[in-house]
């Protein structure tokens, strides 16, 4: 399957968040509150999940022997990413892990999600303004 190489990087990273969010709880450092309305874990979903779909948006890009991969890609990346994080929070929250998977948990991994997505294609944007000047 050599279309999974570009993947390589998208797999680790969601095994990486996986493991993240089902290790228990009473063993992770308690972080206190910066803000009374923003906690500081809200910024490390954003950044997770910034990460990965934008790691999943690149490997999207490179997929030259699947047309519909690398014209649909946005979509489903986005999709894949969202789910990935709706998953882990009902992983969280059903099982009994001393974690609580809860709603802003989510908007937090969907956000990420999408400025992941705001960063590759500037990113990219950028690549090609730089390419189309040459």
């Amino acid at each position: 399957m050599p279309w999974l190489k570009n993947f390589r990087i998208v797999i680790f990273w969601s095994i990486f968040i996986l493991l993240l969010s089902i290790y228990p709880g009473n063993y992770l450092p308690r972080i206190p509150d910066f803000y009374q309305l923003f906690k500081p874990d809200k910024i490390v979903h954003l950044i997770l999940y910034g990460v990965l779909s934008f790691l999943l948006l690149q490997s999207m890009q490179k997929q030259y022997g699947y047309a519909f991969l690398r014209y649909s890609g946005t979509i489903i990346a986005l999709a894949l990413s969202v789910l990935h994080g709706s998953l882990m929070e009902y992983l969280q929250y059903s099982l009994n892990l001393n974690r609580s998977g809860n709603i802003y948990d989510f908007i937090a991994n969907t956000i990420g999600c999408f400025i992941g997505f705001a960063v590759f294609y500037l990113i990219l944007r950028k690549k090609m303004v730089k390419a189309n000047a040459n």
